[in-house]
């Protein structure tokens, strides 16, 4: 038995989707959210929905926490099945998800069956993992269904990945194979669109530009309904998500560091530790320093997964009596926390100056819509573009202690003449654009235009 509910009926209408979701509830996050709330939305807007998932007690990773509470968000109209099977898929291109592409054969084959029995008008593929896209061509070869991929990350595009140069090119490869064997592509930021037809437009079908659009992530504005009860009265700077304080290198030797700077590489320079407290902390020391006064009122709070790496950047901080750590917190919990927080962190790492970020943290949605100012540590791209835009916010540069320090000091004087005890007003028009219930329109326009496009590999 493949599926929890495979007793279900499984009629597919001519506006009907399959929705292929490595991620989904009850697993937490972004990659997550974004799947689920376009199979909310979908139905209302015609389409019927089905999706393809995991079981729901999979083994989990620390970038995998379980949130029961986001099942109660799952639509009842949308059938959820979920594969219970793992195991390796022959021939199967693995050497950059080799953890994931040791499981997912089952899960790709039957992605295969569900289009070859139900025949579904659009198969809609939410990547990462990209190990998925081998599904692709057989899907290509033996159905006619309109297949759709949903990039929350830019592949090999993507500065981020630190892999071996011939893993790099094997998944540029991939990714070009893959372009030419579907009939959309969405994409999260304008930047990974421009990079794309940048990096990858000659390898690309002359009508490409038609079949992709940019759907970013969102919130969703049920969450903010509720008046906030209080704003903390203290100088509270959360932080929401997973930091990645590995890369600082605390638990790595100085032979393995070498290793890794020898045989690994990323598609361009960039900063990872930007992702860590690291900066925000020493900042915290620097005014300790210099304005002793600022540093009696900072408190952090810092919600999210917590390991050996990340107890070790606190503890050899200036401040570990100024942190408090939370765990992981259900969906409800966290949005809460960022309503009623002084102010909020959302870093990212720092690349080159002559690039510009192509990622928007899944986080910045929300930190929006809770109304609280950011302490914005972000590198030019669209998410830093977002933060100038709503106003009221402190970017800095990610990896340097005397920018964060600087917004940490403008802060406090914000705060300390009062301007922050109620929530910032934002533009109602700014913020609707990334509510959940308006992308899912942007979605269901787009999947109409791909219905309405040739087939790819067909003349009409």
């Amino acid at each position: 038995m493949l599926f929890l509910n495979a007793d279900l009926d499984l009629h597919m209408t001519d506006r009907s989707m399959l929705l292929v979701a490595w991620y989904f509830p009850p697993d937490g996050g972004a990659g997550s959210q974004r799947p689920n709330s376009f199979a909310r939305h979908l139905p209302d807007l015609g389409w019927d929905v089905s999706v393809l998932t995991r079981k729901a007690n999979h083994p989990r990773s620390r970038l995998e926490s379980r949130d029961d509470g986001l099942l109660e968000e799952i639509d009842p109209r949308v059938r959820v099945h979920r594969v219970r099977e793992i195991g390796p898929m022959p021939g199967v291109f693995g050497r950059f998800e080799k953890n994931i592409s040791s499981t997912a054969g089952p899960f790709c084959r039957q992605l295969c069956e569900q289009v070859a029995e139900h025949a579904p008008s659009v198969v809609v593929i939410s990547m990462s993992p990209f190990v998925l896209s081998n599904a692709i061509p057989h899907l290509r070869d033996h159905s006619s269904v309109r297949i759709v991929l949903d990039l929350r990350d830019p592949w090999a595009l993507d500065y981020w990945p630190t892999t071996s140069r011939g893993t790099a090119r094997a998944q540029r490869s991939l990714m070009i194979k893959t372009l030419t064997q579907v009939d959309g592509v969405i994409l999260n930021t304008s930047e990974a669109r421009k990079a794309l037809f940048s990096e990858l437009g000659s390898h690309l079908p002359k009508d490409f530009d038609q079949r992709t659009s940019v759907i970013e992530n969102g919130f969703s504005a049920h969450d903010f309904l509720k008046p906030v009860s209080s704003i903390s009265d203290q100088l509270l700077i959360t932080h929401c998500g997973t930091f990645l304080c590995e890369q600082l290198g605390f638990r790595r030797s100085i032979a393995r560091r070498m290793k890794d700077r020898l045989f690994l590489h990323s598609r361009g320079g960039i900063d990872r530790t930007g992702r860590s407290p690291y900066y925000l902390l020493e900042a915290a020391g620097l005014l300790k320093r210099t304005h002793p006064e600022i540093f009696a009122d900072l408190r952090f709070k810092f919600i999210g997964h917590v390991d050996d790496s990340l107890r070790t950047c606190i503890a050899r901080s200036p401040c570990p009596e100024k942190v408090e750590l939370t765990g992981y917190q259900s969906h409800p919990e966290m949005i809460g926390n960022l309503r009623r927080s002084t102010a909020l962190f959302l870093p990212c790492g720092q690349l080159d100056d002559s690039v510009r970020e192509l990622i928007t943290p899944g986080k910045t949605y929300e930190c929006l819509a809770s109304a609280r100012p950011i302490v914005a540590a972000l590198h030019p791209g669209d998410a830093l573009d977002l933060i100038n835009e709503s106003g009221g916010n402190y970017p800095c540069r990610p990896c340097s202690i005397d920018s964060i320090a600087s917004a940490l000091r403008d802060l406090h004087s914000a705060w300390s003449a009062g301007a922050l005890r109620d929530p910032i007003h934002r533009d109602p028009s700014f913020l609707n654009r990334f509510d959940r219930s308006h992308l899912a329109a942007l979605m269901s326009d787009f999947m109409d235009k791909i219905l309405e496009l040739p087939r790819v590999g067909c003349v009409r």
